[in-house]
């Protein structure tokens, strides 16, 4: 069995970006294969430190003020989760996961993910 990681850096893809890295993903991918991957959630302290620049079905894309680069704050899953199934994984019961990290990127405030955890078909 294989598995892929990625920790709050798909954020930075747009969709389609996205698709493409499931995809490869996939390919290198038996039945079995486990992916699981984070995003930043709307509310997290990156997000009112820059400008929003568009709303997409799955939340806000905010341009940070401090670095210049655009990230997707997390509203609604079930676009992200679409994503996945399409690339061939299952999302079972409980593969969604939301959490806060104090103080992830800035003393004193939360750091704010949604995650997946899925399996290749």
């Amino acid at each position: 069995m294989s598995a892929f990681y990625a920790n709050s850096v798909l954020h930075f893809f747009s969709s389609s970006e996205r698709a493409e890295v499931y995809e490869r993903v996939g390919g290198l991918q038996s039945a079995g294969g486990l992916i699981a991957v984070s995003f930043k959630a709307e509310g997290d302290a990156l997000q009112g430190r820059g400008d929003a620049i568009d709303v997409t079905e799955a939340g806000v894309l905010v341009r940070s003020a401090e670095d210049g680069i655009t990230r997707l704050f997390v509203r609604n899953t079930t676009p992200l989760a679409r994503e996945l199934e399409k690339a061939g994984y299952v999302i079972t019961g409980d593969g969604v996961y939301k959490w806060d990290v104090q103080s992830y990127n800035y003393w004193g405030e939360a750091g704010k993910f949604i995650g997946f955890l899925a399996v290749r078909k």
